[in-house]
């Protein structure tokens, strides 16, 4: 009796068993989940080093520097042109160090303010003020300004008039600043026709 009892009982263990694993009990079987992968961080919109002018006929624009080494001044050569007479033709450099920007004054009669102290080399800091005459620049480290002034007619208008109309007689002095410029902006004829206020096909019939 004993035997026929544990035979019994073998078989409804195995009965349940079955039973279970089936799905008569209505679970399923847990799934394996994968965690998902973090998306990708946006990418920066903003470009370095830029300049904004706070007063005078500019106020307003912004220059972007980024990592050229450009000049500033009255004369329109310069990357970043002012009009007061006061300032030198070419009266200052800003020099991309590394990831910082460095502005040298070019030995100017008047001097180069930052922060209202003459300077001769300065480090800048964002926010810093540029003062050049009566002229003055905001520094911004990053920026994502949507214009840049630097591709502006220059304001010495006059100037760069008289360039363009001497160029059907080839100018030898036109000549000699749109040379000097294209080696200032290390090849560069779009931005090297900027800076001369005419455009890029004036620019290359002038080189010759």
């Amino acid at each position: 009796m004993n035997v026929v009892i544990l035979v019994l009982l073998a078989v409804a263990a195995v009965a349940v068993f079955f039973a279970f694993k089936g799905g008569g009990g209505g679970s399923e079987p847990a799934k394996a989940t994968s965690t998902p992968e973090p998306p990708p961080p946006e990418r920066s919109t903003e470009k370095v080093h830029w300049l904004e002018a706070l007063n005078g006929d500019a106020e307003g624009k912004t220059w972007h520097i980024g990592s050229r080494r450009v000049t500033i001044g009255r004369g329109p050569s310069n990357y970043v042109q002012v009009t007061d007479p006061n300032v030198s033709r070419t009266q200052a450099q800003l020099v991309p160090e590394g990831a910082t920007l460095v502005l040298v004054d070019m030995t100017s009669s008047n001097g180069t303010r930052v922060n209202d102290d003459v300077v001769k080399r300065h480090v800048l800091q964002q926010d810093d003020v540029l003062k050049l005459g009566k002229e003055e620049f905001r520094y911004h480290l990053k920026g994502d300004f949507d214009s840049n002034a630097a591709w502006d007619p220059k304001a010495a208008g006059k100037e760069a008039r008289n360039t363009t109309r001497a160029l059907s007689g080839r100018d030898a002095r036109a000549m000699v600043l749109a040379i000097n410029l294209l080696e200032e902006h290390e090849g560069d004829v779009e931005a090297a026709a900027a800076a001369m206020g005419i455009g890029e096909t004036d620019f290359k019939e002038l080189l010759g």
